[in-house]
């Protein structure tokens, strides 16, 4: 079934929009700013999901595979894919990518894709979930290569947009979390050990729990949890159509709903207590934390999609504390904001990372409606300055960021979206990749290898009753390449992370 939700205000918005960005160009990559600049490769697309719309801060993980028994050092992406199973596009060296395989796992849509190890068995398996199926599917990996459903276990609520991957319980096993769009409680899954999992008590949600981040905030060693809200202050929920009403008539919807960061203390059994609460911007679908101003403490980036194409920023105070927050507009000087309303382009991913290897934590944003990737450079005391920016797959949403050509610096990968055709809002999507090429990195990469190329579709073994383990009984399908293994961690994306 179909949900109407505020979700997609985006796409109500773009047979109204489109034609704006068409008319404002934006140039391939320009640049401001001291120290070492960053710079990118222009973006080369890949097509990755069947249909248009992802819209969730889940889009995928950056991987690496293992063929005919040994370790490929090709990077390879797992993707989110609104009809069918998980999209994996398999690298064949220099941050190139061939073949694109969908995992047919019985499922109607992966809406939201993550990995983890969640049987121990050294091979990283997959975790979707859909708005349509309102419902998570664990696929253990296989070293042929194959996948085998262990499970389905019902979302509370509608249309997952984050899973964060942590052992919330401290028994050495990962645990699943998962927000959703509508519904208020945060589904919390805790691991067997043996890639099957239990309900633990859900953690009471506000409306629209959209974006979360788990961290250890007040140094006890058990992982705590960062939670958006968006609370309706003018006579309930409205819909997409009005809202986009209003932006033409030149008012700005930060006014209709009110956003919130709750702050929740972990227990240490994967139950979580309510500690503090903060006002931030709305529809606030993304959370990082790391330590951008380098002070040993933790502090909270929050991206906020809708009102205002800004981000709030909320220093760490240490135990869990945190200062108000600080807007910084992230749009550039590109972004779409006819009349100053800065709805209009809204900003839709975002990473910290040390881009440039100058030490401090730099940040990239996604604009949706302009389709561009806007880059700062950070200071290492929590402030950012616009360097550049460049054209992307059209209508992207949240970004990946890992080394995709073997060179030991931090690339993107940034998934988007065409704009829609018809009611059915059908298309096929792409993937944008653009390669670091600032001054550290330039002239590294590896050269591209051999790989698969052409579409598939895998089939993936096991059904999973709700909530119960597979039997394993049925066959399983296997793929040409052995299983996914996620990148190891590497200097410029674990610096600044406290805890880390």
């Amino acid at each position: 079934m179909k949900h109407n939700n505020l979700r997609r205000r985006s796409v109500a918005m773009l047979p109204l929009l489109a034609m704006a960005a068409l008319l404002l160009p934006i140039p391939a990559s320009t640049a401001a700013g001291n120290g070492n600049p960053i710079r990118f490769s222009a973006a080369r697309d890949y097509p990755s999901a069947n249909v248009t719309y992802n819209g969730t801060a889940s889009p995928g993980a950056i991987t690496h595979l293992f063929r005919n028994g040994k370790r490929d050092k090709n990077a390879d992406l797992v993707l989110s894919n609104i009809v069918g199973g998980p999209v994996v596009l398999y690298g064949v060296g220099g941050g190139r990518f061939g073949g694109r395989h969908v995992l047919n796992n019985g499922d109607t849509d992966a809406s939201a894709v993550q990995i983890g190890d969640f049987n121990g068995d050294g091979i990283p398996d997959i975790v979707s979930g859909g708005y349509t199926t309102e419902r998570l599917t664990v696929m253990l990996g296989n070293r042929d290569g194959s996948f085998q459903v262990s499970g389905r276990y019902l979302l509370r609520g509608v249309w997952p947009s984050e899973f964060q991957i942590a052992d919330l319980n401290r028994d050495g096993h990962l645990d699943i979390a998962t927000s959703a769009y509508f519904g208020s409680d945060i589904t919390i899954l805790l691991g067997n050990g043996d890639g099957t999992f239990r309900r633990a008590p859900s953690v009471p949600g506000p409306n629209l729990a959209l974006g979360m981040a788990v961290a250890d905030f007040n140094g006890d060693g058990i992982p705590d949890m960062a939670v958006t809200e968006s609370i309706p202050t003018l006579g309930g929920l409205r819909s997409p159509e009005d809202i986009a009403g209003d932006l033409l008539h030149g008012i700005v919807p930060s006014t209709l709903l009110h956003g919130t960061v709750k702050i929740l203390f972990g227990n240490g059994d994967g139950t979580f207590r309510p500690a503090a609460s903060y006002s931030i911007g709305t529809l606030s679908e993304l959370v990082r934390y790391a330590d951008i101003n380098e002070d040993g403490k933790g502090d909270l980036v929050i991206l906020n999609a809708l009102g205002g194409n800004d981000a709030s920023i909320l220093l760490g105070l240490g135990g869990g504390r945190f200062a108000p927050e600080r807007r910084i507009h992230v749009g550039g000087p590109g972004s779409l904001e006819p009349l100053d309303v800065r709805t209009v382009d809204g900003a839709e991913g975002l990473q910290l990372v040390d881009f440039n290897r100058d030490g401090h934590l730099d940040m990239v944003v996604t604009q949706m409606i302009s389709s561009t990737l806007v880059i700062f450079a950070g200071d290492g005391h929590g402030n950012f300055r616009f360097e550049g920016q460049q054209s992307v797959t059209g209508f992207p949403e949240d970004l990946l960021a890992g080394d995709l050509d073997g060179d030991r610096c931090p690339d993107l990968a940034v998934p988007g979206n065409v704009p829609p055709v018809g009611a059915s809002d059908v298309g096929v999507a792409r993937v944008s990749i653009l390669l670091n090429r600032s001054a550290p990195c330039r002239s590294r990469a590896t050269a591209p290898g051999p790989g698969p190329t052409g579409a598939t579709t895998v089939a993936v073994g096991g059904s999973g009753g709700e909530n119960e383990a597979s039997s394993g009984q049925q066959p399983v399908v296997k793929v040409s390449v052995i299983s996914v293994y996620e990148l190891a961690a590497l200097p410029w994306s674990s610096a600044h992370v406290p805890g880390s």
